[in-house]
């Protein structure tokens, strides 16, 4: 795979001064058709005091030259009834079936082109994730801060609802499985085929709070990522435990008032498994860079917790140039932020986010980082990723 540099910059909605960053994208998903020339993206967005949560539907229009993406349109726009943070955005079926994740506990699914909305009110806590099973099944899951997960049949309205040990965090699916992440580091694979329960459980690999998970496509086996805000990623193998292993993704040196040099780590808030490149994930940061990784296998001669060298790598990658793989810059506290990325269907696209992402808080965000305030685009980019 090969970057293409200077990727083109698609400004979603601008920002006021001194706000929360404006309307912060919270989550992004392209629509599952294979046909390049139709390349349909979600957006949902927090919101702020002025402004509800909003589903936004855009087009990304595609150079016929090169195969890039020149520039993005919106088309169509739906803002929370009740003014409510939109938390996660995902499409349902092939057509223009869009459902969304609302920190009010509603699961609603909007049909853009006729307007029309229909909501699914069960949780009693803000839907923190939806995801949608495969397109031909018309099922959609959503976890909640409530301890649950809802499975639902948008077309018979029937619903399974799984019990969680703790809140959900962080979800994915893969075929009739769910993968779900919780508080206190749990791991639950579900399959729906056995309603309720466990097909796998456990706890997280990594020792700090998890942020976001995946499913990684392996055959004969059940593979998953799992990342936390210490900037590590672990990928578990259930038929193999021995093929497990956890990196450090995320590095960074700044200096002290001293002049001394020091590391941090930063919470990876997004894995994402590239579809034309089974056992290659993205994920990006809260540092503002994104990476591609090899986890198809256990890296040789690499301690356990270390940095290996990505696929790819960029350093504060919205606004900047790119850097070699392995290379390290100060980025802190001029960065930005990536808080949600997606692959196209045929994974030749790789869109991320620049936005705010409300880690820390909106106090310290504002008192803190004053330049990083300044530097939100609320923008999604685009790079067009090449197979070599």
């Amino acid at each position: 795979m090969a970057f293409v540099p200077n990727p083109p910059r698609f400004v979603f909605s601008e920002r006021q001064p001194n706000d929360y960053g404006g309307n912060s994208i919270s989550g992004i998903a392209f629509r599952p058709s294979p046909d390049p020339a139709n390349l349909f993206f979600g957006v949902s967005t927090w919101g702020n005091p002025g402004q509800p949560g909003q589903v936004n539907v855009c087009q990304a229009q595609i150079d016929p030259a090169n195969g890039r993406v020149g520039a993005a349109n919106g088309i169509a726009q739906k803002q929370t009834p009740a003014a409510d943070p939109v938390l996660s955005v995902a499409w349902v079926t092939t057509e223009f079936l869009l459902a969304s994740g609302c920190a009010d506990g509603t699961v609603r699914v909007w049909d853009p082109q006729s307007q029309k909305e229909e909501e699914f009110k069960q949780h009693q806590k803000a839907v923190k994730v939806v995801k949608a099973f495969s397109p031909e099944t018309g099922y959609i899951a959503s976890g909640s801060w409530d301890k649950s997960v809802i499975i639902w049949n948008i077309k018979s309205k029937e619903k399974l609802e799984i019990k969680c040990p703790e809140r959900v965090y962080a979800m994915d699916v893969l075929d009739q499985r769910v993968l779900v992440g919780t508080a206190d580091r749990h791991v639950i694979i579900y399959d729906i085929r056995k309603h309720d329960v466990p097909l796998s459980q456990g706890f997280s690999p990594l020792r700090m709070q998890t942020r976001c998970v995946c499913f990684i496509p392996a055959p004969n086996d059940i593979r998953f990522a799992v990342a936390d805000c210490q900037g590590r990623l672990g990928v578990t193998s259930v038929a193999d435990p021995g093929a497990s292993f956890v990196i450090r993704v995320t590095e960074n040196r700044m200096k002290k008032p001293t002049g001394e040099e020091q590391k941090v780590t930063f919470a990876v808030n997004v894995i994402a498994p590239c579809p034309a490149n089974p056992g290659v994930v993205a994920t990006g940061s809260c540092d503002g860079r994104f990476a591609f990784w090899n986890v198809a296998q256990k890296p040789i001669n690499i301690p356990e917790n270390e940095m290996v060298e990505p696929l790819f790598s960029s350093v504060s990658a919205v606004g900047s140039e790119f850097a070699p793989p392995g290379s390290f810059s100060p980025v802190y506290p001029t960065h930005h932020t990536i808080p949600a990325a997606a692959w196209s269907p045929r994974g030749d696209t790789f869109a991320f986010v620049d936005s705010a992402d409300g880690f820390g808080g909106q106090k310290d965000y504002l008192s803190n980082q004053p330049q990083m305030v300044a530097g939100v685009q609320n923008a999604v980019y685009f790079h067009k990723v090449e197979r070599q």
